[in-house]
């Protein structure tokens, strides 16, 4: 048995992805006693292998080609050439940044509030 009484809830959320996470913060701001299942990571596709990553990505290969143009502008850079160890890391920097905000303490009811 739990330490504390199991309070009922309205809306059960399964899935802690993009969808999920709007929808279980929405349904507690509007005061709906709502509880969010995630199997694994929350934060879903969107986090770890498609919108983060890929918008960081293409932020690298975008400075990159506007590096590569800059001479028709008459701006001299050099050779430009792509660290793909830098950029995994500045790939890996953009979800660090970002996981925080889908984390799941950050959907936690303090414990004053049990």
């Amino acid at each position: 048995m739990p330490d504390h009484p199991i309070e009922p809830v309205d809306l059960l959320v399964v899935g802690g992805g993009t969808a999920g996470l709007v929808g279980a913060h929405t349904a507690a701001a509007l005061g709906v006693r709502t509880v969010l299942v995630e199997h694994g990571r929350t934060g879903g596709d969107c986090l770890w292998t498609g919108c983060v990553p890929s918008k960081a990505l293409l932020a690298a290969a975008s400075a990159a080609a506007s590096a590569r143009r800059a001479a028709g502008l008459g701006v001299d850079v050099g050779e430009v050439r792509v660290d793909f160890t830098r950029v995994r890391a500045h790939v890996q920097a953009a979800i660090a940044a970002v996981q925080p905000k889908d984390s799941p303490r950050r959907s936690r009811r303090p414990a004053s509030r049990w």
